[in-house]
């Protein structure tokens, strides 16, 4: 757990708040330091990024080693996790290319 005991949402802006959206909708009290939302118990915390990973919530994959430290997901089911997220993605970027004609 980081020394002063937060978690700031990680990500890009979109997906810091398709999380802070994703955990509000299920009760989580975010605190907002100058618009960025953070978590504050580590019981909390745990809650949170476990539900972030189980949804696959954009942005995801930012929560790494904290995933694997608290033994939420092994190295090896995040990479295959990571690498079924990244061949979703070319395929709908591919699929948009497509439409366009490009």
């Amino acid at each position: 757990m980081p020394e002063d005991g937060k978690l700031f949402l990680q990500g890009d802006l979109g997906q810091i708040a398709a999380q802070a959206e994703f955990l509000e909708l299920r009760s989580f009290q975010l605190v907002d330091a100058h618009g960025l939302p953070y978590l504050v118990t580590e019981k909390r915390i745990l809650s949170a990024i476990t539900l972030l990973w189980e949804n696959r919530v954009p942005g995801w994959w930012a929560y790494e080693s904290r995933l694997i430290d608290a033994g939420i997901c092994t190295q090896e089911e995040f990479a295959e996790a990571l690498k079924k997220a990244w061949q979703e993605e070319n395929e709908r970027f591919a699929a948009a290319r497509r439409s366009r004609g490009d």
